[in-house]
């Protein structure tokens, strides 16, 4: 048996060294990560790792050489990461796919950052990262970010009130229908409505209609007396929803009367809707309106019409304020399901609304390679929207705002200069890219 160690900058360095020199039958004993001197003195030090690994000559075989075979665009397996096979080829490969993937679907940088480092730390003690390594290092990490999942609930003989809250149109009345219905056609729950007349157009006929179908019971009121009244009148139900009309956050006056409703009535649980479209920046702002309510849930809708998630995880990191549902639809009772963290990560991670337009993307762009002639020319590839003078690696965010008509193909970074295009800040396009790789790339940068 011939027993060698190996010292190299990262652990795929290190594999690829010991299969070069031991083939592919050696067997690793053991690894660490060191800390190498260098420059004058020893003054620098620079991050490796340090594997010793083993093969027994009598089974060992020179490598033979490897034949170049063309790969299958139109199949899975040639991702990066299959399912299927559950462990990925080279870990630094894909954490950095990670984080473009966390950026792509608007991730903050600081938490993309976080993230990654968790997942870089484990690559010299395990050596090789498969699904649930990666995926349980990242509900740790994001557990320890002070996210939260809490779904209503209701405890035996009691009681619970809660008020749906948030701007307008971001489905609060169609929410307290489905929250009405699933708790109860499915969880047995005896449930009310109550609605806040704003003299909002047809929204008490809405909602009128609404508990007509499921079966319960209604109350409309104009003040907070009336509140309180309908309040106690529904004390023998399990469950009382409170749809309120839609706030203008940057209307003081209005937060203000809106805030005396509800002002020194603990009984009532608090839960903030908020659209899966809505910008981060709009998130804050909307936090820092409504700071003065004492928010206890909550709510995002519309997950189903944004085609990126991170938003929301930046956002409850950031408030730490535990979150119960998610709705994806007009459908009722269908359209909601309790929030969790694996959901949260397979819209962020897996990209499931984002999925089929980058397989889409990929099409289009091959399209247009093969009616122009050139594709056996072509050894990289850019994109650009055609009306405007940036240009972009495939992977890049802004990729996703170009409409399939507008899409403009160049072979080479020279080609896009040529055309007066200028390169994007944001991914910095280099001569990089071969074309033979295209579908991948954009499999692994947009489509996961």
């Amino acid at each position: 048996m011939q027993i060698k160690r190996f010292e190299a900058k990262n652990m795929t360095e290190a594999l690829r060294l010991i299969k070069k020199e031991l083939g592919s039958e050696a067997v690793i004993l053991s690894a660490r990560s060191l800390k190498r001197e260098s420059g004058i003195l020893g003054a620098l030090k620079k991050n490796g790792v340090e594997v010793t690994a083993a093969t027994d000559n009598s089974f060992y075989q020179p490598k033979e050489k490897k034949v170049l075979v063309k790969r299958d665009f139109n199949t899975d397996r040639n991702d990066r990461f299959n399912p299927k096979m559950e462990i990925y080829k080279d870990d630094e490969d894909v954490i950095s796919s990670l984080n473009s993937k966390l950026l792509f679907q608007d991730v903050n940088e600081d938490t993309a950052y976080k993230l990654t480092k968790e997942l870089k730390k484990i690559i010299p003690s395990k050596g090789m990262i498969d699904e649930q390594m990666m995926m349980e290092t990242l509900v740790s990490t994001i557990n320890d970010m002070g996210v939260e999942f809490g779904p209503i609930q209701i405890n035996q003989g009691s009681r619970k009130v809660i008020a749906l809250i948030g701007p307008a149109g971001v489905g609060k009345t169609t929410t307290a229908a489905k929250l009405a219905a699933v708790w109860k056609f499915q969880k047995g729950k005896n449930v009310a409505l109550i609605i806040m007349d704003d003299h909002r157009i047809g929204a008490v006929d809405q909602i009128k209609n609404y508990s007509k179908i499921i079966g319960v019971p209604v109350e409309i009121v104009s003040d907070k007396n009336g509140l309180r009244e309908a309040i106690k009148k529904l004390k023998n139900k399990d469950l009382v929803i409170i749809d309120t009309p839609g706030l203008n956050c940057r209307n003081d006056l209005e937060l203000e009367k809106f805030y005396k409703y509800f002002e020194k009535m603990k009984l009532i649980e608090t839960h903030l809707l908020l659209s899966a479209t809505t910008k981060e920046k709009d998130f804050i702002d909307i936090s820092e309106r409504l700071n003065k309510f004492e928010i206890n849930r909550l709510i995002f809708t519309k997950i189903d019409e944004s085609s990126t998630h991170g938003n929301i995880l930046s956002h409850l990191i950031r408030t730490k304020i535990p979150v119960s549902c998610f709705t994806c639809g007009q459908k009722i009772p269908e359209s909601i399901e309790d929030a969790s963290m694996n959901r949260l990560l397979s819209l962020i991670i897996k990209g499931e609304n984002e999925k089929r337009r980058g397989i889409d993307f990929v099409k289009k762009i091959k399209t247009m390679c093969n009616e122009e002639n050139r594709e056996s020319d072509i050894k990289e590839y850019f994109v650009a929207n055609q009306n405007s003078d940036v240009f972009h690696k495939p992977g890049c965010k802004w990729t996703r705002m170009i409409k399939e008509d507008n899409i403009v193909v160049f072979k080479s970074v020279s080609d896009a200069e040529e055309k007066r295009f200028k390169p994007c800040r944001y991914c910095k396009p280099k001569p990089e890219i071969k074309y033979e790789y295209l579908q991948y790339d954009m499999r692994r940068r947009i489509a996961s």
